[in-house]
């Protein structure tokens, strides 16, 4: 069974097209992609993995709220819609993945990236990535968690989290 790696960060894009196209490649071919919304960083990686990749897993998190009666409510991606709120939709995809990358965000991803800790979930974070990622490198008590595994870069966390899958 594949692992699957939940990608949360920024709900407006700033993860440039080469950098979307380089996460794609190195990791739709050896785990799931899970996101929460189909905007954004997380939004761009799972568009641009289907793109590349037309046989990649991705899939889509809502909240039941936003359900919508066409079939394809959100474009191509595969929807899951879970509970009446937010909060159970971040809670059901943090625990069906095996690990988080935080691309940027901001009080969203703080909570998703929490719950994560909490679950016991490695957590990849980018150093210079946007505050969530400043915030969690610079907090001693959380940066020293075991699950919280600091890359230099994009190659390093597609490596880290690739390997990660493998063992």
């Amino acid at each position: 069974r594949r692992g699957s790696v939940l990608v949360v960060g920024n709900g407006k894009r700033n993860l440039p097209e080469s950098a979307a196209a380089f996460l794609a490649d190195g990791l739709a071919l050896h785990c799931s992609l899970l996101a929460g919304t189909p905007d954004g960083n997380p939004g761009a990686l799972l568009q641009t993995a289907l793109q590349r990749h037309p046989t990649a897993e991705v899939r889509l998190y809502q909240p039941e709220h936003s359900r919508r009666s066409d079939d394809l409510p959100f474009g191509s991606f595969p929807v899951t819609f879970v509970g009446p709120e937010k909060e159970d939709m971040r809670r059901r995809m943090v625990s069906d993945s095996n690990a988080v990358l935080v691309l940027g965000g901001a009080t969203g991803t703080m909570r998703e990236t929490l719950l994560a800790l909490q679950m016991k979930k490695p957590v990849y974070v980018i150093e210079g990535y946007g505050a969530v990622a400043e915030y969690l490198l610079s907090e001693k008590g959380l940066r020293k968690k075991p699950q919280v595994i600091v890359c230099k870069d994009l190659p390093s966390a597609v490596q880290k989290i690739v390997d990660q899958l493998n063992a």
